[in-house]
C-alpha cells in the first residue's frame, strides 16, 4: 500500500492528508535506520540505563534551576567584582 493509498482512507484537509503522505513516504525511505533506532532504545530500556539517564536528567533540571536563582547570581556577579576591585590574584583565580 502505498503513503497516498493509506492517506486516502484518512478524514482531514488535503494539506494534512499530503503530509500524511510524505511523513510516511520518509519512514519506509528510512526503515532500517528506524528499527535500529528501536532496538537500541529497546536495548536501553531493558538494561535499565535509559532509567538512569532519565533521572541524571530530572536530577539535573532541578540543580540547574536552583543554580539559576537571582539571589545566587547576583553573589556570585558580587564576588567577581569584588575580586576584580581588590586586584587579589587568588582570588581572580578562583573566580
Amino acid at each position: 500500500m502505498s503513503g497516498q493509498e493509506m492517506a486516502m482512507g484518512l478524514h482531514g484537509t488535503p494539506e494534512q492528508q499530503e503530509r500524511l503522505v510524505r511523513l510516511v513516504e520518509r519512514i519506509v525511505e528510512r526503515a532500517d535506520a528506524i528499527e535500529q533506532l528501536l532496538e537500541t532504545v529497546e536495548h536501553l530500556a531493558t538494561s535499565g540505563l535509559l532509567s538512569g539517564i532519565n533521572a541524571v536528567l530530572d536530577e539535573y533540571d532541578e540543580t540547574f534551576s536552583a543554580i539559576n536563582r537571582p539571589e545566587l547570581m547576583g553573589d556570585g556577579g558580587q564576588c567577581h567584582d569584588a575580586a576584580w576591585f581588590t586586584e587579589s590574584t587568588p582570588l581572580r583565580a578562583i573566580l
